[in-house]
């Protein structure tokens, strides 16, 4: 017999108790408030370039991810400019997507 799991979310002054047998058999809660669904920025480059300079105007630095054209993801330099310009800086010419996001 599975011994119940508590699993505790908090949030500010209230909590949320949540008793469940196994990870996979749970209760669900109430659904949250909805997200801003603009707060993204998809920026594709498809002439090979060493430094990408992405105007995203999402007026805060985003969290950055690099991909190839086929979908695999790949490090690079990534600096936010400002609130609206992030760069990104290959070792050589590069072309894929950058997905840009809080």
């Amino acid at each position: 017999m599975n011994q119940p799991t508590i699993v505790v979310l908090q949030e500010e002054e209230s909590a949320i108790f949540v008793l469940a047998r196994d990870p996979d058999n749970y209760i669900q809660g109430p659904p949250g408030p909805p997200g801003d669904g603009s707060a993204f920025y998809k920026h594709t480059q498809s002439v090979p370039s060493a430094m990408w300079t992405i105007v995203h105007n999402l007026n805060f630095e985003p969290q950055t991810q690099v991909f190839s054209l086929g979908g695999v993801r790949v490090e690079a330099f990534v600096q936010n400019l400002s609130l609206n310009t992030t760069q990104i800086i290959f070792s050589s010419p590069f072309s894929g997507y950058a997905i840009l996001s809080r």
